[in-house]
């Protein structure tokens, strides 16, 4: 019973997690290929079209791989297929997109945010940090990369500036 109930869950999770990109994937399509700049048009629509029915039919690994194919250029869809595989839990992947959507616009805030915590998670406190302040001086109105900051100085035994982001974050 218990193996039936966790394979249940697992499975029950794994539909969800497709069903909200699915959706996402919907609501930011027309943003995306309006901002598709070059020469493949017809290729790279096939490719979102792929990815739209591979969410569809809630095949989400599938999906990602018809984003893999078209995003290069397109922050908007960069910044789709790195959140689609931080949810699904494939940190290197996602870090890699991350890393390129900060490339192509380098202040993106979840580019930041996702970015040092990844980093963090994956022991590169010095990344962490760096991404991390970043994102605190450009979006310093914000609760996340105050609390984001403030966990990893808390790790790193900082609890000087470990308090002072948590307290802003909590503030905020």
């Amino acid at each position: 019973r218990e193996e039936w109930e966790l394979l249940w869950s697992r499975r029950r999770d794994q539909r969800l997690l497709a069903i909200e990109e699915r959706d996402r994937f919907q609501r930011q399509r027309d943003l995306i290929l309006a901002l598709h700049r070059g020469e493949r048009q017809a290729e790279f629509v096939r490719h979102l079209d792929e990815a739209g029915e591979r969410f569809t039919a809630l095949e989400l690994d599938r999906a990602v791989e018809a984003l893999d194919a078209a995003a290069r250029e397109n922050h908007e869809l960069v910044h789709l297929l790195a959140e689609c595989l931080f949810h699904a839990g494939d940190l290197p992947r996602a870090v890699s997109w991350f890393d390129r959507l900060l490339e192509l616009k380098p202040e993106h805030f979840e580019g930041l945010v996702y970015g040092g915590v990844i980093r963090h998670e994956r022991g590169d406190a010095p990344g962490a940090l760096r991404l991390l302040q970043r994102a605190v001086e450009l979006h310093g109105n914000q609760f996340l990369p105050h609390f984001s900051l403030g966990a990893v100085c808390a790790a790193r035994g900082e609890l000087e500036p470990a308090v002072k982001h948590l307290g802003r974050a909590v503030t905020l």
